[in-house]
């Protein structure tokens, strides 16, 4: 004879293993296309004009005043980065130019280490 009640709690633990392993490949995948390596909570914008690291775009200097280490770039130390041409560059440089105007520091989400120039910006953001 069999017992519904253990079948049932045996199937249940299943179904919700089943769920906890489903959302961990999805956020998994999630963070597979993601090439952001360098990220800097607080940066100091000193600088916004042409780049020599890509063809087109804009290329800023930025220096790091968060306190600590952002990945290779330290505490006060200055570091290229670049808008490349792509659907939110005007975005991107709007929230630059309004950080500078306002002197505000910016988060910087940038492909690269901080170790070396040209990292393209991936994601910039301005707080009150």
């Amino acid at each position: 004879m069999v017992n519904h009640k253990l079948t049932e709690d045996v199937l249940m633990k299943v179904r919700n293993v089943l769920k906890v392993v489903g959302l961990a490949v999805f956020f998994m995948a999630l963070t597979v296309g993601t090439s952001s390596a360098f990220t800097c909570t607080a940066m100091k914008v000193t600088y916004v004009g042409g780049s020599d690291y890509v063809a087109s775009g804009t290329g800023i200097w930025a220096t790091n005043v968060s306190g600590a280490a952002c990945g290779a770039l330290a505490n006060n130390a200055s570091q290229q980065f670049v808008i490349a041409d792509n659907a939110n560059a005007d975005k991107k440089l709007a929230i630059i130019l309004t950080a500078v105007s306002l002197g505000k520091n910016v988060y910087i989400n940038a492909t690269g280490t901080g170790a070396a120039a040209g990292g393209a910006i991936d994601v910039v953001s301005m707080s009150n």
